[in-house]
């Protein structure tokens, strides 16, 4: 296990280097640590998608004189197969989406290239882990049964990956062995194809769908394609809860949280924010929009949305956990390690979304009961015949997970 001294030397510098104008001296001066351990500084960079982006930051600031030649090597390489990785994402997302409308299958391509081409001026600067399309629900399945036809498989469902916002991930594997390395450029991306953007009661709380999606969404073009992506405000609020409700589930990325301020930094002062105040409010989101919002502006300065936006989403973020996104959420996304998350935070987290009694009771029900057709895919094991078994298995498992998140802590 790293030191304190080391990683607070790793987190100075990883700070220093995500603001939106990031000060050359600052990064000269955390890169020149007597405590900077490189071994760690590449671990987190890693784990939060950042190696390319740093790379690149450092480069143009001309702040990488002191990087060891072993370390500058290993993230030009990072730097070099993220941008192969994300050349060829390009053609396969035409690729899938082409199968879906083989398939009649309509579709939103949601964040992925659009997005990165929307906010990042290279590429290779944001790493693209998969593919998410937007799908009525009566076509999904169809859509799903194509992609398996053209030789997609399912992809194996990670430890209490509860939800019911997408149908289950699939992909090309391709005889690919992993080797551990994120940017691997073989590495395939799952293919998620969603009925909704985000997980209705996600975790027992009170969320619901955002309607109207589809006649607010547009066409944009990516290479020779036309495909359709979300409106700009339903883009925002999708990355604001999708970032907060990772920082919630404690395996939330710093590269997650570069997505919603390079918005607001682009898009801030054209969005519709009375339609950004509707729409979080009548889907149950608005604490989630604040608490992203927040931590975006206090680890990477990025801006705020007019005040009276600000007043309206704090208002309906319950105290504790708008306490935790003011004081605490930037330091704690900064250290968080999705690969070993805190499991002893997630529920006080989300605890302290709830906003009334109903919703903690429904806090209650998850933890205690989640739904077995998640715990069936979880054990792959058959609900009727097993699912008393699953239960306890389910309790075993989580008890182990809070015992060892207590002995870390």
């Amino acid at each position: 296990m790293i030191d304190s001294r080391r990683r607070s030397a790793t987190l100075a510098l990883i700070r220093a280097s995500v603001r939106l104008d990031p000060d050359a001296g600052a990064i000269r001066d955390s890169l020149a640590s007597p405590d900077l351990d490189w071994g760690d500084a590449l671990y987190l960079a890693d784990g939060h998608g950042l190696t390319p982006l740093l790379h690149h930051t450092w480069r143009s600031l001309q702040a990488d004189a002191s990087i060891p030649e072993n370390a500058r090597a290993r993230m030009e390489i990072a730097y070099r197969d993220n941008t192969t990785r994300n050349a060829d994402a390009r053609q396969e997302l035409i690729e899938v989406w082409n199968l879906l409308a083989a398939a009649d299958a309509p579709a939103i391509v949601l964040k992925g290239v659009p997005l990165i081409d929307a906010l990042y001026a290279d590429p290779a600067l944001r790493v693209l882990y998969d593919f998410d399309f937007l799908v009525p629900e009566d076509r999904a399945q169809a859509g799903l049964a194509e992609l398996m036809a053209r030789g997609f498989e399912r992809v194996p469902v990670k430890a209490h990956a509860y939800n019911n916002k997408h149908l289950p991930s699939v992909w090309r594997l391709n005889g690919f062995k992993r080797r551990g390395y994120l940017f691997d450029p073989a590495q395939p991306r799952p293919v998620e194809l969603h009925v909704a953007l985000w997980d209705t009661q996600w975790r027992g709380l009170n969320v619901r769908p955002l309607d109207d999606l589809w006649p607010r969404s547009r066409t944009t073009t990516l290479d020779n394609a036309t495909i359709r992506v979300l409106s700009a405000e339903d883009s925002f609020l999708h990355l604001c809860v999708h970032l907060a409700t990772h920082l919630v589930e404690r395996e939330a990325r710093v590269g997650q949280l570069l997505d919603v301020a390079l918005f607001m930094r682009r898009f801030g002062n054209s969005l519709d924010w009375d339609r950004v105040l509707r729409a979080s409010h009548s889907a149950g989101v608005a604490r989630f929009a604040y608490i992203s919002i927040c931590t975006a502006h206090a680890l990477v300065d990025a801006p705020f949305p007019p005040p009276d936006v600000v007043t309206r989403l704090r208002a309906s973020t319950p105290f504790q956990l708008r306490q935790w996104a003011e004081q605490n959420a930037a330091a704690d996304l900064l250290g968080m390690d999705y690969r070993q998350p805190d499991l002893g935070q997630d529920y006080f987290l989300t605890f302290a979304a709830a906003q009334s009694l109903a919703e903690k009771m429904g806090v209650v029900r998850f933890a205690l009961l989640p739904p077995v057709n998640a715990l069936s895919e979880q054990y792959h094991s058959p609900v009727r015949a097993f699912g008393i078994s699953l239960y306890a298995r389910h309790f075993l498992d989580r008890g182990r997970a809070y015992a060892g998140s207590l002995l870390r802590s």
